[in-house]
């Protein structure tokens, strides 16, 4: 379904010489085929914006974690000497993400938000102390978690691993 209506789109940063794709056209890749099997049935219900987590990752972590890639951070955890935007505030691995989900969404007739990428939310992000914001894995969400006592692991878990056997996406 992907290859019949979206145009090949490679999940590959110019930026970068890291490839974490071994097949880095985004409509073979398990987390957008779900991405697209969930605003299918979404359209099919009228429900026409989705709210998108993109920006955790590309904003308040830099692709940064115990066991990541390094070569998909600029910061690498280290938010001390953080002067001016980092690759994947504007573009990067952020503007390759997004031109993947406004693809599929768009598909859809969807509009998509992204709560993360607000700009007062990222504003204030960039204002805490850069030891919050490397206290732990996504520190300040880490952080607002454990004072609301609700669960979380600092796993990341996308949907690679996940076997799809759903033909009508």
């Amino acid at each position: 379904y992907l290859h019949k209506h979206i145009e090949p789109y490679q999940l590959i940063n110019e930026d970068s010489d890291f490839r974490n794709f071994p097949d880095p056209d985004m409509r073979n890749l398990p987390g957008y085929i779900v991405y697209a099997i969930i605003h299918k049935k979404a359209r099919e219900d009228k429900r026409l914006i989705s709210l998108s987590g993109q920006g955790s990752d590309e904003i308040i972590a830099d692709y940064y974690n115990e066991g990541s890639n390094p070569a998909m951070s600029e910061i690498r955890g280290n938010w001390e000497n953080v002067k001016g935007p980092w690759k994947n505030f504007f573009g990067g691995w952020n503007r390759v993400f997004l031109g993947g989900c406004e693809r599929i969404a768009g598909l859809f007739g969807i509009e998509t938000r992204y709560p993360f990428l607000d700009v007062d939310l990222v504003q204030e992000f960039i204002n805490l102390d850069p030891k919050l914001k490397a206290k732990s894995y996504k520190g300040p969400i880490t952080s607002r978690l454990e004072g609301l006592s609700f669960p979380y692991h600092l796993r990341k878990q996308g949907f690679a691993g996940f076997k799809l056997e759903h033909e009508n996406v």
